[in-house]
């Protein structure tokens, strides 16, 4: 469906509503640029090649130059070559995430390679890429500035949080970008996976002080002598009841935040069998 002036979104849904992602189209009737034409889980790559193709059919058939990639996980990916030999659009990723995606595209070639700043052009439209790591090293978001305009992939979701798993996960750079993405001042969030965002500023202030929360809870749990992080997991999330899928998801959101102390110098790693356990870093009080 057309949910702005040349811009069109494209859900797709896996098994679960809350595991569908969001594919978008950029630009004119003519020509236009298309994020993330991935599959979710229970989405075969081929259906959702046919929806593209199909929606594509009744909005005219304009050319599409582009199929750029925020970063290289399969629910953002996957449909990308068979998309590219479909329309021979020009696969664009960031330089950061090209070695990644060409490994998951089984060594086909990155077409075109961006940095944060630069700038896409495509169907009189300008987007700027934005460099804004965090989830993946090499993830970016789009803006078009002068409509206030940001397709945040997966740094922004519409509904819940996003995952931040080691090795490619980091807690620290991941609110760094969040507080990137909340000085762009958007109107308007596209994200990879939910709803639209039309309170980009509240929504932010949410996921900030949501990381900010469970960063207190890990904190605590480390005080009250609970160094082991599946048991850390266990006492902040099973109040919550999460479905059991989720708990080696879990586990690693509290490794990202004791990985994010770790680097302020708050708390220290020490090995205890085949387990890595932390402890509190007692700071020295300036006289």
């Amino acid at each position: 469906m057309q949910v702005f002036h040349n811009v069109h979104m494209l859900p797709i849904q896996g098994r679960d509503p809350m595991l569908g992602s969001n594919v978008f189209m950029m630009g004119d009737d003519k020509e236009l640029a298309i994020l993330d034409p991935g599959n979710d889980f229970g989405y075969t790559v081929d259906t959702a090649i046919h929806s593209i193709m199909a929606y594509l059919g009744g909005i005219g058939n304009p050319r599409v130059k582009y199929v750029i990639v925020s970063h290289a996980h399969p629910d953002h990916h996957l449909g990308c070559v068979k998309l590219r030999k479909n329309t021979r659009a020009k696969i664009v990723a960031h330089s950061k995430e090209a070695s990644s995606l060409a490994k998951e595209l089984r060594r086909r070639k990155i077409d075109v390679v961006v940095e944060g700043g630069n700038v896409i052009e495509v169907g009189g439209t300008k987007l700027k890429v934005v460099h804004s790591p965090g989830h993946t090293p090499g993830h970016i978001g789009l803006y078009m500035q002068k409509r206030g305009i940001f397709f945040s992939g997966d740094n922004v979701v519409g509904q819940g949080t996003t995952a931040i798993a080691p090795p490619d996960g980091d807690m620290l750079i991941y609110l760094k970008s969040l507080n990137l993405i909340k000085n762009l001042n958007a109107k308007i969030i596209c994200p990879g996976h939910g709803p639209i965002i039309t309170d980009p500023a509240a929504k932010l202030k949410e996921l900030i002080d949501h990381r900010m929360m469970r960063e207190g809870q890990v904190l605590k749990q480390i005080r009250e002598g609970i160094t082991d992080t599946r048991v850390m997991m266990e006492r902040i999330y099973f109040p919550e009841k999460i479905d059991p899928m989720f708990y080696d998801w879990a586990e690693k959101q509290v490794v990202c935040h004791l990985l994010k102390l770790e680097k302020e110098g708050r708390v220290a790693p020490y090995e205890e069998g085949d387990k890595t356990k932390y402890r509190l870093v007692r700071r020295r009080k300036k006289k």
